[in-house]
């Protein structure tokens, strides 16, 4: 019923439902998590993310809560915080790729490039076609001003990823810049 409400821009209404549905059983995770899910669907990433605290009260060390967390942390520009939140993950569950992934966007999105580039390369050991981690080592290469390599892996990016996603025309207009190709 809230998502109908959120998919009428009555944002209001939605999150009071939520709220009276959480307030007859605050202590239920699996209503947590849905409400979680709900807030997150419609871009209400501040709820999401004040959802799944609660939920981590309940369940401290749930690695897939402490993902959620950092990725609505990511979503809201707090990169040290959700960095923290995939190090936590990483310290119950140490080869996780899934955290390994995040906190490397985490730490790009935040500048730390040198850490960031870390993750990613470790990534690409383990998932060498991945073109996501060839998207994350272009942006660094391009941040750093290395022209040759941001070219090698926005190459790699395209010659790995699928055809025609929203990220392509964007990697290949960075191609084009980075080769001085003028666009038509």
């Amino acid at each position: 019923e809230a998502s109908a409400y959120f998919a009428k821009n009555e944002p209001a209404t939605a999150s009071a439902l939520i709220e009276s549905s959480l307030a007859k059983d605050p202590g239920n995770i699996q209503l947590l998590a849905a409400a979680c899910r709900t807030y997150s669907d419609n871009g209400q990433y501040t709820n999401a993310l004040a959802l799944t605290q609660r939920i981590l009260r309940l369940a401290p060390d749930d690695p897939n809560t402490l993902i959620n967390q950092g990725c609505f942390q990511v979503q809201l520009g707090a990169f040290v915080d959700a960095v923290a939140s995939f190090n936590q993950v990483l310290t119950l569950e140490t080869n996780n790729p899934t955290a390994l992934f995040y906190r490397a966007v985490a730490l790009l999105r935040g500048d730390q490039l040198e850490p960031a580039l870390k993750d990613y390369e470790s990534l690409q050991r383990q998932f060498p076609k991945a073109h996501q981690i060839y998207y994350g080592l272009g942006e660094i290469a391009y941040r750093r001003q290395d022209t040759n390599t941001a070219i090698r892996h926005y190459e790699a990016y395209l010659t790995n990823s699928p055809p025609n996603n929203s990220e392509s025309a964007f990697v290949t207009g960075r191609l084009q810049e980075l080769k001085g190709v003028v666009p038509k």
